[in-house]
């Protein structure tokens, strides 16, 4: 789900994933739906130190992180998890969120326009696309907020 929107994200299809990291990310969901902060950020942090190399483990950190307003190291997990997987839309859709909550709009724009550009998943997309719009409007940018949103309307109409 889109911690900012509230737009749900699906998983991809095909996504697989060791036993070990799927127990630790699933442990982590759970104390993050509980609001145990800490505690999911410590299974996110031990899932890490088994395998560093789990760009998804990166993404689910920065999530916890976000939830916790911590933008700064929540970005630097997300960076992570763009580094570790330069083709993956929802960590480029999750690092422009926070980006955009810490105020720095080119960076945020910069990763929201790569996850459209990715294309993937549906979901991510449309989310990013709705979160460009809501830039440009912060920013005073009518129209391009507009064309943003109609671009969204246009792919998706029952939104």
């Amino acid at each position: 789900m889109c911690l900012a929107c509230g737009l749900v994200l699906t998983a991809e299809a095909g996504s697989e994933e060791c036993e070990a990291v799927n127990y630790f990310h699933d442990h982590g969901r759970r104390l993050l739906s509980k609001r145990d902060l800490g505690a999911a950020e410590r299974a996110y942090r031990s899932a890490i130190e088994r395998d560093p190399r789990e760009a998804v483990l990166y993404n689910e950190l920065g999530d916890v992180l976000a939830v916790g307003n911590s933008f700064a190291e929540a970005a630097d997990a997300y960076r992570q998890a763009t580094r570790l997987d330069p083709q993956d839309a929802e960590a480029w859709h999750d690092l422009g969120l926070v980006l955009a909550a810490a105020h720095d709009h080119r960076e945020a724009r910069e990763a929201l326009e790569r996850a459209v550009r990715l294309g993937g998943n549906e979901e991510v997309r449309l989310s990013a696309r709705i979160h460009l719009g809501a830039l440009a409007a912060e920013e005073g940018q009518v129209q391009q907020a507009i064309a943003a949103w109609q671009q969204v309307l246009q792919e998706e109409p029952g939104l």
